[in-house]
């Protein structure tokens, strides 16, 4: 049985090299590997080597400059984890 996996590969993260390294744009989603829990957050900025980021849902902005690009589970991962947070603010149980 083949499998398609042609939405594992329309997401599929960047390759980095020794000499060439990824530079995201605006809008892209991006993990901060320097922070607890490695948070995704969409690139607002960027400014050098150093990224300003929001949380998918809002709040507060942050910076990093130690960042690799969100693959399809991270994206995943944030996205879910932000409607658990919805739905835990309003109260309702299902």
């Amino acid at each position: 049985m083949v499998r398609d996996h042609s939405v594992l590969t329309m997401n599929a993260t960047p390759r980095t090299t020794d000499t060439v390294k990824w530079v995201p744009s605006t809008g892209d989603l991006v993990v901060d590997t320097a922070s607890k829990g490695e948070p995704v957050g969409q690139v607002m900025a960027i400014d050098g080597t150093e990224v300003a980021l929001r949380p998918l849902g809002g709040g507060k902005h942050w910076r990093t400059s130690t960042y690799r690009p969100a693959d399809l589970r991270d994206e995943l991962r944030a996205k879910l984890a932000e409607v658990n947070r919805r739905r835990f603010l309003s109260g309702s149980a299902g």
